[in-house]
């Protein structure tokens, strides 16, 4: 077993709501991360991952950390109605339009992203 698929599977049988899969070098999302419904916190800083599709359904999501990727469309967490706070930093996201919506997200950091309206 991979150290990716180690963590995934302690945190399949745990149930924590915290899972971090930060410096793995992924260029991908696991898919059946999207799963993982009982997730409050998820970190993945520190990869190569640009597709957020995985999380779309994870709506208990409050925290997400995905810093120091190459995120550009964050559509997918547009559903995400429990998230507060969405680290972001050093990311390629250009448009933040698709999280206006979500109500409870009080802290949206994108420092040193580039981002557009």
């Amino acid at each position: 077993m991979t150290t990716l698929q180690n963590i995934l599977a302690a945190n399949k049988i745990s149930k924590s709501k915290s899972l971090d899969i930060s410096n793995l070098q992924l260029n991908e999302l696991p898919k059946e991360l999207s799963e993982f419904t009982w997730l409050t916190r998820l970190y993945f800083h520190h990869n190569n991952i640009c597709n957020l599709t995985p999380l779309a359904n994870l709506t208990n999501l409050e925290i997400i950390g995905c810093s120091n990727n190459i995120i550009i469309d964050v559509s997918p967490l547009a559903k995400l109605v429990n998230l507060k706070t969405l680290f972001a930093q050093n990311n390629l996201i250009t448009d933040t339009t698709p999280l206006v919506w979500l109500i409870n997200l009080v802290g949206l950091f994108h420092i040193s992203t580039k981002v557009y309206y």
